[in-house]
């Protein structure tokens, strides 16, 4: 027998955060999904359910002759009878101070129940985002959880209705959405699972689920071809991740919608207005997925002039617009940019958590001014044009180590940042040199902590912190003998070089990047162990050059840092390079 709580009730939401919270200690996760609240209840009104186990009947019975349950105005439902499939619409509610008939706050049910489940779940997992998908929303849901569509079929209709329910979505204000990929059910098949996962992988719910006693239809059960081509799919979303979270955080800033319509996008183009077999991601990246069987083209529609097109894998200008039809081979789902746009992008890795670790990349797409501009996740303005493609830094620089600043500030020793005691004093002399890019060493997590309550290091520094490649746990991501940068402009590639591992290999560090500055890009380079020996310093001007021999012919301006010369003589030329 199920008890259907009541959660506009205050005393309720305490309560089941206390259940779930309590949950958590016993069976670990990391977000929920609540099911079924609309509320539903399985053959509400007759003898018993279709899946009770005993002998003696039982079920929820409405009162006879209720006008509730028999109102009037009649809706769209599986019976005659309003609480057929759900509860009695003279069953009570309250939020403490009125009291309700279900019948007037039924809609709210999955509503209330997010609201009561999101804090329950950040209380189970502190200091971590967690997330809440619910079957039931209502207007505002989209603010505490996402949402899936609902129970589909492994149909090829559904397909294009999963278009439909994404679109509408997010004008519903829940831009988190997705469908049960490959269908919920029936059986599915290999060509139909093919072609919804990659529909699904441009779904901002990415999730292939179905029912039980049904065939397997996760990715890699199918032949080798079409696990391939999943793969492809799943690659092409991770990917394209930092794009699609920076869509998130524009609208979780400012409202709006992350996936939409053409009609939505180009309203005046009376072409769009019924179009509903492609999408877009915000307004830069279109997605014409094929969802037909048997089809190996795709009939899309790029909006004409001054509008310039381009091939996502090719980079190549779409030369006819309007009405194209493109090829659609089993295993590719056609993608175009946007001229004028430019698209965060990262080199994928096993899950999103090694995804960050790893590079991040622009695609830029000029408009027919020979301009492009974009925003990382960070809301880090980027702008570029064809003459000149590496933003320009138009005011000195000045960089300065803790070694500088030991020189410049008597009270300071070797390692003085190491002393959390002491953040005052690297506070005032940083105040006082007002660096560009400060390096420095040996930087505990105490004295991180105690640097970043510095009103003007908050306030003007973006903070870069750099591991150490000789340290194996690479998890903890903050120890002693630990490098930070504070940098003034937005570090984009970081790399620790470490004199003692005798390797000529960069690693590759942490990034954050600020929310203020126009990006640009910069390769720093900071050591990680003193130089004891001479052949110590001899390496590390060779990993130098090394470095230096990489990037200047990439044509991107770069700074590395180190203080050799604190230990031993070393020619300048060769770490500033004309530089």
């Amino acid at each position: 027998k199920v008890v259907f709580p009541d959660f506009l009730y205050p005393p309720t939401k305490s309560w089941w955060l206390n259940q779930i919270v309590t949950w958590h200690n016993t069976r670990n996760f990391d977000a929920l999904w609540i099911d079924m609240n609309e509320p539903a209840n399985f053959d509400t009104n007759m003898l018993q359910p279709w899946n009770w186990p005993y002998s003696t009947p039982w079920n929820l019975h409405r009162p006879t002759d209720e006008q509730w349950d028999a109102p009037s105005y009649h809706p769209a439902i599986w019976s005659s009878v309003m609480s057929d499939k759900t509860i009695c619409m003279l069953a009570l509610q309250t939020n403490g101070n009125m009291t309700y008939r279900h019948y007037d706050v039924h809609n709210l049910f999955g509503w209330s129940e997010t609201i009561a489940t999101l804090p329950a779940v950040r209380a189970s997992v502190p200091g971590r985002r967690s997330f809440v998908i619910s079957r039931s929303t209502f207007p505002s849901s989209g603010v505490y959880a996402g949402h899936w569509t609902g129970d589909n079929s492994a149909l090829w209709p559904f397909v294009k209705y999963n278009i439909i329910g994404l679109l509408e979505f997010n004008l519903f204000g829940i831009p988190y959405i997705g469908a049960d990929i490959c269908g919920f059910n029936l059986n599915t098949t290999e060509e139909l699972c093919q072609r919804w996962m990659q529909l699904g992988a441009f779904k901002p719910f990415f999730r292939n689920h179905n029912a039980i006693n049904l065939t397997d239809q996760d990715p890699g059960v199918f032949s080798p071809p079409v696990v391939a081509s999943n793969r492809k799919a799943v690659i092409l979303r991770y990917t394209l991740i930092p794009y699609l979270y920076t869509l998130f955080y524009n609208v979780h800033v400012d409202g709006g919608t992350v996936v939409r319509s053409m009609a939505h996008e180009y309203p005046q183009d009376s072409n769009c207005w019924d179009l509903d077999e492609q999408f877009l991601w915000g307004s830069s990246l279109l997605i014409a997925p094929v969802i037909y069987k048997n089809q190996i083209t795709k009939n899309s529609y790029l909006p004409p002039s001054p509008v310039r097109w381009y091939d996502y894998y090719t980079g190549q200008e779409q030369t006819k617009l309007e009405n194209v039809t493109v090829d659609a081979p089993l295993d590719y789902i056609p993608l175009f940019i946007k001229g004028g746009s430019i698209l965060p992008t990262q080199q994928y890795a096993l899950n999103t958590n090694l995804s960050r670790q790893n590079l991040m990349s622009l695609i830029i797409a000029l408009d027919q001014n020979q301009t492009a501009r974009g925003k990382s996740r960070s809301s880090v303005n980027i702008a570029t044009n064809v003459e000149n493609t590496v933003p320009k830094i138009n005011k000195p620089i000045r960089i300065a180590t803790l070694n500088i600043l030991a020189h410049c500030f008597p009270w300071f020793i070797e390692m003085a940042i190491r002393s959390a005691e002491r953040y005052e004093w690297l506070c005032n002399g940083i105040i006082n040199l007002n660096p560009t890019i400060i390096g420095l060493n040996e930087v505990t997590s105490t004295a991180l902590q105690r640097l970043q309550e510095c009103s003007f290091i908050r306030e003007n520094y973006f903070i870069t912190e750099i591991f150490d490649g000789n340290n194996n746990d690479n998890t903890n991501l903050l120890f002693p003998h630990w490098c930070v940068i504070l940098s003034k402009l937005p570090l984009i590639e970081v790399f620790a070089i470490s004199v003692s591992d005798r390797k000529r290999e960069a690693i590759v560090g942490k990034v954050q990047l600020g929310s203020t500055i126009e990006t640009c890009v910069y390769i720093c380079a900071h050591h990680a162990t003193p130089y004891k020996k001479v052949q110590n310093t001899q390496l590390r001007a060779q990993q130098i050059r090394d470095i230096i021999d990489v990037l200047e012919p990439l044509n991107h301006p770069f700074i590395i840092m180190g203080d050799l010369n604190l230990y031993y003589e070393f020619e300048d030329a060769i770490v500033i390079d004309n530089k």
